[in-house]
């Protein structure tokens, strides 16, 4: 049909990826395939690969969806949920911590941290959320999970990107976490040129400073720092969102304000 009427069977993917990214941080990726009707391999094949055309007939049933409304949904996978709270044990988080911050019972969070549930309600996926989206940018000392994240090789949260994070098939960047902290001075000394190993916190104040006052793009400092762009683009907006919520300065790109 495409070929009859002019038209290439193949287009650019950049707005049907950045719709399709949007809609699977929001809802998860597999229910965005169910309303797309979209096999969810290839949705998670095309988030990770980017390439820069796809099919025309995949990119029109994803700008189709216009949304997904998670109040209609009584079931969703529980994969991605076992992964947020992984990845908070993963930082130290203790259990009352988590349990505090979404509200679910400290028998759930480990019944969901040992995959006891291959479905969770919709209420339990929201609560895990809420709890990944205020914690995940701090670390904590509970010296028990960190030994069991360390056993289990759970990843941490920049080891994922958030809009893969809910499909089984994607995997952790385990290469670009950080093995140990090099000390209070890690960022400092990073940036002054020193080879050093940045643990999470470090890790955040380098992208912090360089996005503020540097007119390095997300993808020169993801190079820097061996994470992909939208990884960067994500610690730097949880930064300001964090900002916003305890009534402190918002950071902005001040170099980039200024054209430079």
């Amino acid at each position: 049909m495409a070929r009859q009427s002019g038209q290439s069977r193949r287009v650019p993917s950049g707005p049907a990826l950045e719709h399709l990214a949007k809609l699977a941080e929001s809802v998860g990726l597999g229910q965005v395939a169910l309303a797309a009707d979209a096999p969810r391999s290839s949705l998670s094949r095309l988030l990770v690969q980017r390439r820069p055309t796809m099919s025309r007939a995949l990119a029109e049933k994803i700008l189709a969806v216009q949304g997904v409304d998670r109040s209609t949904m009584s079931m969703v996978d529980s994969i991605g949920a076992q992964r947020r709270l992984q990845a908070l044990y993963a930082l130290g988080h203790w259990r009352m911590t988590i349990v505090e911050a979404s509200g679910l019972t400290p028998q759930s969070i480990s019944e969901l941290l040992r995959g006891t549930w291959v479905r969770i309600s919709v209420g339990c996926d929201d609560a895990v959320r809420r709890a990944y989206a205020q914690l995940s940018m701090s670390v904590d000392n509970c010296e028990c999970n960190l030994v069991r994240a360390r056993r289990e090789q759970w990843a941490p949260p920049l080891a994922w990107d958030e809009e893969t994070i809910d499909d089984p098939m994607a995997l952790p960047a385990l290469d670009a976490v950080p093995p140990a902290p090099a000390g209070k001075d890690a960022a400092t000394r990073f940036l002054l040129g020193e080879s050093v190993v940045l643990c999470q916190a470090a890790r955040r104040e380098v992208i912090g400073y360089l996005m503020e006052w540097s007119p390095k793009s997300p993808e020169e400092i993801g190079a820097q720092l061996e994470m992909t762009p939208d990884a960067v683009s994500r610690v730097w907006e949880r930064m300001k969102a964090r900002a916003r919520e305890t009534g402190v300065r918002v950071p902005t790109r001040r170099l980039a304000l200024a054209g430079v």
